[in-house]
């Protein structure tokens, strides 16, 4: 099995996540239609930007018009690190999304996540990302290709199951940022801070504990930067940034008070 970590890993991890994606779907309907696409190695990608699409464009024009993020897959079968590569624009939706994602990772802080400015050599990237198309599409590494010795040799004949089973859970993980990142919310009490004693649940809290402002609790800083921050400028992604958080943690919340009628989606 010469090309494991190459060229298995990846086919098999992006089965995987489009697994986990349709039971996701079936539940909860994502916000994007979700492509996935396995070719040969950019000859592959060459020719399916250049192939008609239904509206008898080529589909990397229909992508130039409605492609919001994505992502290569490649070399996600070994190894404990984190690889992202930006795409060439840099800062786009797909960016920002893995950045979220990959900076909550336990390994960030013993500088196991690395991230990369986009350069025009490697995989698929290249093609999404050369100038007529310029894509917002980055690539999604666990041990680069360039960090183990077997690479491209007879030698690349290792998988391990745990690393791939993390690659699927972050990859899904970053496909459901860009899903939402972009969602605009607007707090419905714009004048001051809501009055939620009189909500009809109770998601303040009516005791305030001792040392709550040096630990407060943390759904009750969601709560709160989401009714200040949800102006309708601040994208969900925007106000993780600024704020600290995994986006995905706040989900629960915004949803809650979509729910209880303290914010509503404009965008």
């Amino acid at each position: 099995m010469s090309m494991a970590n190459n060229e298995l890993g990846g086919p098999l991890v992006l089965a995987m996540v489009y697994k986990k994606l349709k039971e996701i779907n079936e539940v909860s309907p994502l916000e994007h239609t979700i492509r996935f696409y396995i070719g040969p190695e950019n000859i592959g990608a060459v020719a399916y930007l250049a192939s008609p699409h239904k509206e008898d464009i080529t589909i990397g024009n229909h992508l130039l018009k409605y492609l919001d993020a994505g992502y290569v897959i490649n070399c996600v079968g070994l190894g404990p690190e984190y690889t992202y590569k930006e795409s060439r624009k840099g800062n786009t939706l797909a960016d920002r999304a893995a950045w979220n994602v990959l900076r909550h990772k336990p390994t960030y802080q013993s500088g196991s996540v690395s991230f990369m400015e986009f350069f025009p050599d490697g995989s698929d990237e290249r093609q999404y990302c050369s100038p007529g198309y310029n894509l917002p599409v980055g690539v999604f590494m666990r041990k680069p290709y360039w960090g183990y010795s077997e690479y491209h040799t007879s030698l690349d004949n290792k998988l391990n199951w745990g690393v791939m089973e993390e690659s699927v859970s972050t990859i899904v993980d970053i496909v459901l940022t860009a899903d939402r990142g972009d969602e605009v919310w607007l707090g419905t009490v714009q004048m001051g801070t809501p009055q939620f004693s009189q909500c009809r649940e109770d998601i303040y809290g009516s005791t305030m504990k001792l040392n709550s402002f040096n630990r407060p609790n943390l759904n009750r800083k969601i709560l709160l930067d989401l009714c200040n921050f949800c102006d309708g400028e601040h994208s969900l992604l925007d106000i993780a940034e600024k704020r600290g958080y995994k986006m995905l943690d706040m989900l629960p919340m915004v949803e809650r008070l979509n729910y209880l009628d303290y914010l509503r989606r404009i965008k």
